[in-house]
């Protein structure tokens, strides 16, 4: 949300509250543009606009006037009791204020810190669902530093090594000569083709390994540049996986094909995780959250899992061969998780990546007998735990994160020392 009077003009200086800096205005490479002359003060730069099919499926699309219009009614409340000083370092009297003045419009309204430019106050982003409309889910910011932060949409577009990808399939000494030819400044060219002069958040280029299946057997290290919309496309994984969807759809030849030259690119060394968030010990009350059981039958634990391990080649002779059952102190939940199977170095089983995971509690003394690098990947399996119990198909995760959507059952992703991690939702496991 953009505040035309709260702009600041100084040299490298972007207001705190209501300007959208050069940088931020990178995150899409398709904005849209919003106001209303019942709404003069306020203007919405829209960044993501798309319709999710229950697949998972995503189809971008113009803002709804019925969307923009109560956007820009709440842009407007939000400047007005900012610059009456009616809004302040108060969550309970905002929260109260917000429900009184858009209650029935405007459903399970949350927002995020009250910031200030030193003068106003404002909430840092808001978030809710339109009433009267397909289920949906709005997150809009006042804050330029805020969003840089958090915001966690991408776009990615590639630029190859060569011209035609399939021909990475022909004599190796013939992909030698056409990969000796790469020149920097024609892929830069190249890139600003695919732009479309629309500037890009970061231009990164990535190295992957080609190994040749026939003689002469050589392995060429190739160049592939990447063009990034988005700070929270800049992630390794994203880009492998990205990158893989885009060169099938630009070739002849199948995966397991590119998958024997391209390794690095087309496999994933991953841990799947499956809390039982079915599993309860203690049921919730109105004073106290619920606690789930760290106790659960094998046969119910291979049982379930099976639904919801899913990705290539997790064949059931995998999954039974590298299955183990956990449980994390964070609600006291029962787990189990499965290696994958092109993990690097053949390490599919979670007790031969962490060996000296044990379950106590954080701030026992035997805690600190796990290595610092284990203790370090708990803390990193908290968070995720924590955000795939609370995850819906809207709600915002943390930058880092993300959903991974695999057979029907969506995940909450993130990488750990290049390891990927996914952990199954709550929502996906009480619909098995």
């Amino acid at each position: 949300m953009i505040y035309a009077p709260l702009a600041d003009n100084a040299v490298d200086v972007i207001a705190p509250l209501g300007e959208l800096s050069t940088h931020v205005r990178t995150f899409s490479k398709e904005k849209g543009q919003y106001t209303s002359e019942d709404y003069k003060d306020s203007k919405l730069i829209s960044f993501v606009s798309q319709n999710i099919a229950t697949n998972g499926t995503k189809t971008l699309v113009k803002v709804p006037a019925a969307h923009s219009n109560a956007a820009l009614n709440l842009g407007q409340w939000i400047y007005a009791k900012a610059i009456a000083s009616e809004i302040r370092d108060d969550r309970d009297a905002l929260t109260v204020a917000l429900n009184t003045a858009f209650g029935g419009l405007l459903n399970d309204l949350t927002f995020g810190e009250i910031v200030t430019d030193g003068v106003r106050w404002m909430p840092e982003w808001v978030t809710y669902s339109l009433a009267g409309q397909p289920e949906n889910r709005v997150r809009i910011w006042f804050a330029d530093d805020s969003m840089r932060r958090q915001y966690d949409e991408y776009e990615l577009a590639f630029v190859a090594p060569i011209d035609n990808l399939d021909d990475f399939f022909r004599d190796p000494a013939e992909v030698k000569v056409l990969v000796d030819a790469y020149k920097l400044d024609t892929a830069l060219s190249k890139a600003e083709t695919v732009k479309n002069r629309k500037p890009e958040t970061y231009i990164i280029n990535r190295v992957y390994k080609y190994i040749a299946q026939k003689a002469p057997f050589i392995n060429l290290d190739t160049n592939w540049m990447v063009i990034i919309w988005g700070p929270a496309g800049n992630n390794p994984d994203i880009i492998k996986q990205e990158l893989a969807k885009w060169i099938l759809a630009n070739s002849q030849h199948t995966e397991e094909e590119w998958m024997d030259i391209f390794p690095d690119i087309f496999t994933s060394t991953e841990f799947i995780v499956t809390p039982f968030w079915d599993n309860i010990a203690i049921e919730q009350k109105a004073i106290s959250s619920g606690v789930y059981s760290p106790t659960m039958l094998l046969t119910d634990i291979r049982t379930k899992s099976l639904k919801t391990i899913k990705g290539k080649n997790y064949t059931t002779a995998h999954i039974d061969q590298n299955l183990v059952q956990t449980a994390f102190q964070y609600a006291s939940v029962c787990a189990s998780v499965c290696g994958g199977p092109y993990n690097r170095g053949g390490i599919k089983r979670l007790d031969d990546q962490w060996p000296d995971y044990i379950n106590v509690a954080y701030d026992s003394l035997d805690a600190g007998r796990m290595k610092l690098a284990t203790q370090n990947w708990l803390n990193f399996m908290v968070e995720l735990l924590i955000q795939a119990e609370k995850a819906t198909l809207f709600n915002d995760l943390p930058q880092g994160m993300a959903r991974v959507t695999r057979d029907g059952i969506v995940y909450i992703a993130s990488t750990h020392e290049d390891i990927l991690y996914l952990v199954v939702t709550k929502y996906s496991m009480l619909d098995i």
